[in-house]
């Protein structure tokens, strides 16, 4: 299964899971309101197929199809979206996520990034500042994401959390500028581990920083990016696992 942008103190996970340099005023400008599945480690060996009903299976397989594809064209977000996916989950547990929610938690970090099929190679890739064209594509993927699985019945609450998973706790996220708690607890716990996760990857446009340095920035950024209270259950799952990302 396949899951900040400041001068001060880089707030790079700005653009969680695209930690690219800042892009000029873009934090002033509001916005308006894979192997990404891996059956047998998570849901049995039916897999997607197993969870949905009879006429959806062919939606259910549609949506598995596109996350395997992104996963070959982009092996970092395959590697990426399955340790998020263990972490979301053991972090919406410790914040008493528990039955469909939890499942619905489990999928979206698993297809977060899917929307990213949409993406070009050239703005994935890019390894310095966005244009304007860039970020549009960029603020778009959580959207097509969830309408990608939304008509797959059983995946439609995980298409609610993945079109928040990139709004943050201040209200400067996208792609609707959603703020605090009108934020999903779900896309809230996906958006924290999304962020620390990348930006102790290695990516195209940034160097991997230390675990230690990335759990500092993390907290720095409580209260701005992050809930606070996700933020709290992340660090203690961390220090529990007591493992680096690239361990995971």
């Amino acid at each position: 299964m396949q899951a900040a942008e400041d001068a001060a103190i880089g707030r790079q996970a700005r653009g969680v899971g695209e930690i690219r340099p800042q892009r000029p005023q873009h934090r002033a400008r509001r916005p308006q309101r894979s192997q990404p599945l891996r059956p047998a480690a998570a849901f049995g060996q039916r897999g997607i197929a197993g969870l949905v009903r009879p006429p959806q299976i062919a939606m259910a397989a549609e949506a598995g199809r596109l996350g395997r594809a992104l996963a070959l064209r982009h092996r970092e977000t395959a590697q990426h979206s399955d340790r998020l996916t263990s972490d979301c989950t053991a972090v919406g547990r410790a914040l008493g996520v528990a039955g469909d929610e939890l499942r619905d938690l489990t999928f979206a970090a698993a297809l977060h990034d899917l929307g990213k099929i949409g993406v070009p190679e050239q703005v994935l890739g890019n390894s310095g500042p966005l244009d304007d064209e860039g970020w549009r594509l960029i603020h778009g993927h959580p959207e097509l994401g969830a309408q990608i699985i939304d008509p797959v019945g059983a995946l439609a609450g995980a298409a609610v959390l993945i079109r928040a998973c990139h709004e943050h706790w201040d209200g400067t996220g996208y792609p609707r500028g959603l703020t605090g708690d009108e934020i999903p607890l779900g896309s809230r716990v996906i958006l924290a581990c999304d962020a620390y996760h990348a930006m102790c990857e290695e990516r195209s446009y940034q160097p991997a920083m230390p675990p230690a340095e990335a759990r500092g920035r993390v907290r720095d950024l409580a209260g701005v990016d992050f809930d606070p209270r996700v933020v709290e259950a992340l660090l203690l799952h961390l220090d529990r696992t007591d493992r680096s990302v690239t361990q995971a």
